[in-house]
């Protein structure tokens, strides 16, 4: 992962950054108090956001698959770039917060359905720093569709 800084972000990425750290505090994190927020942009050029949520019974949503599925409900095609943002309830991130593997599944699996290598941004609670990648690099060697299904082109 490549780390720099919010300004070597186009407008359109520091955007998508601002709108996760937006939508972060919309957050339920009642049990880690870690406040997670995702905006996804879509092959559509569409614009969908997801926050964590989590339940008692353990299970919940963290914000990445909550900005998928948001762009699933809504019938959109593929997301182009996620951008992420952390924020803990006594603290502020020192160092940017990237998708937990469960997450980066997730990303990698929507992103192989649509021939697409999800660009990744992640930040600090304040972007001090902010990390590019895309899912390919941060999930090398991943299983996705095309290892189960034959219905995706190769």
């Amino acid at each position: 992962m490549e780390i720099g800084t919010f300004n070597d972000l186009s407008p359109d990425e520091k955007s998508l950054l601002e709108l996760a750290r937006d939508v972060r505090d919309n957050a339920y994190a009642p049990y880690s108090d870690f406040y997670v927020g995702a905006a996804l942009l879509t092959l559509d050029d569409e614009v969908v956001t997801g926050c964590n949520i989590e339940l008692a019974t353990i299970q919940g949503a963290h914000a990445e698959v909550s900005a998928l599925s948001a762009m699933a409900t809504k019938g959109l095609k593929g997301p182009k770039v996620i951008a992420i943002n952390a924020r803990a309830k006594g603290f502020d991130t020192s160092e940017v917060s990237a998708p937990c593997g469960s997450c980066r599944q997730a990303i990698f699996e929507f992103s192989q359905a649509y021939n697409v290598d999800t660009k990744i941004i992640v930040s600090t609670t304040h972007f001090e720093k902010v990390g590019i990648s895309t899912i390919s690099a941060l999930l090398p060697h991943a299983f996705g569709p095309r290892d189960v299904l034959n219905t995706f082109d190769s």
